[in-house]
């Protein structure tokens, strides 16, 4: 009986140890947990800060983009509207400068026609003048007459002849001022164009620099969701990570604690089969001290004598007047009245004698051992 407490004792401190040994590689994996969840909390730290500098430094870039964005789009309005407005200008000035040119070729038509028109007429008066006879009268007052009424005609031509010419020289003095005119005007409308066609290339290298400024606000804005998306990613994922980390952690401190509280049940399992063991220890030698006396009762007298006891072998308490002597009717030895309790029926008719507990116990076959209560005393 006793070797087998001894390997059930063994069996609960291998079984202890290894509790203390999980109890141990527990206690490290929650440590190392802890140490991953802080490292994780600190690098969901960091990387909070360097999102929220990030984010700042984006945030200024957009403001300036969209400040940008707005100037540069309020700059192209304007441009635009004076770019219709100077196309409109220009539509109306080439109008009005056609009308103009169309005026003066009509008007230079006419003066070159009536210019041909006089020259034409003189050019014939002087032919029928020239071939027409000359009659002169044969008086002297005739003649003279002749001579006023020719003179008046020659004064008369002379000044038609001078305001012909005045005429012509007007004419082409207002031809080659129309000719002047339609020169500087084809010379301004060249300029106009030229000028026109420099700040319309002007405006469209502002427009293309206007949309390649929209296109990489676009592309900023595009790369800063993009960027918000991923970090905001990034930190579901470490919330995921410490949440399964804070459960790991969470379940090996239970488990940890549960480990710590059976290994603290089976100390004290192991502390009351220690005790066990050393009261069944105490009760081999209890009982190998009895059968000594069994045996050694087979060779000598079983009945003790009352002068040679002094006390009782069971509570090693000193007899007395009020502490009387009582022999066991099996064994014979002696015990006071408080230990020899027990009682067993013998002889024929079966009367009721005291015996000690150790007696009680190999006489009654269903009663419980004497020292399932209590370890039995040394004697």
């Amino acid at each position: 009986m006793c070797s087998n407490y001894e390997a059930e004792l063994v069996k609960e401190q291998k079984k202890t140890s290894d509790l203390q040994a999980r109890v141990i590689a527990c206690e490290k994996a929650a440590e190392r947990h802890k140490e991953e969840l802080l490292k994780e909390i600190g690098f969901r730290k960091e990387m909070e800060e360097k999102w929220n500098e990030k984010k700042e430094e984006h945030k200024q870039q957009v403001a300036e983009l969209t400040r940008a964005t707005e100037c540069t789009e309020q700059d192209l309005k304007e441009l635009r509207q004076h770019f219709n407005k100077v196309c409109s200008d220009m539509k109306i000035t080439l109008g009005r400068l056609t009308h103009e040119r169309e005026m003066i070729h009509h008007e230079l038509q006419r003066l070159q026609k009536e210019n041909a028109n006089l020259i034409g007429k003189y050019t014939i008066c002087s032919q029928e003048l020239q071939s027409q006879m000359i009659n002169l009268p044969d008086t002297i007052e005739e003649l003279h007459e002749l001579l006023l009424k020719t003179h008046q005609e020659l004064i008369m031509e002379k000044i038609g002849k001078e305001a012909a010419e005045q005429t012509v020289n007007t004419l082409q003095s207002e031809i080659s001022l129309l000719k002047d005119r339609i020169t500087n005007d084809q010379q301004e409308r060249k300029g106009m164009e030229e000028s026109l066609d420099l700040e319309i290339k002007a405006l469209r290298k502002q427009i293309d620099q206007l949309d390649k400024e929209k296109r990489k606000y676009l592309l900023n804005q595009e790369k800063l969701a993009n960027a918000e998306k991923s970090n905001n990613d990034i930190v579901t994922d470490q919330k995921k990570r410490i949440e399964e980390l804070s459960e790991i952690v969470k379940t090996l401190e239970s488990q940890n604690t549960e480990l710590k509280t059976r290994v603290s049940s089976l100390q004290q399992e192991l502390d009351t089969t220690e005790t066990v063991q050393k009261d069944f220890v105490r009760l081999s030698q209890s009982l190998q001290v009895q059968l000594e006396k069994i045996r050694e009762s087979d060779t000598q007298v079983r009945w003790q004598h009352e002068e040679d006891v002094e006390e009782c072998p069971s509570c090693r308490t000193g007899f007395s007047s009020s502490r009387k002597k009582m022999h066991c009717r099996h064994c014979g030895q002696i015990f006071c009245v408080v230990c020899l309790t027990r009682t067993v029926m013998s002889g024929p008719n079966s009367r009721p004698s005291k015996v000690c507990d150790v007696c009680h116990t190999l006489l009654v076959k269903s009663s419980a051992p004497y020292f399932s209560e209590a370890p039995p005393t040394m004697t």
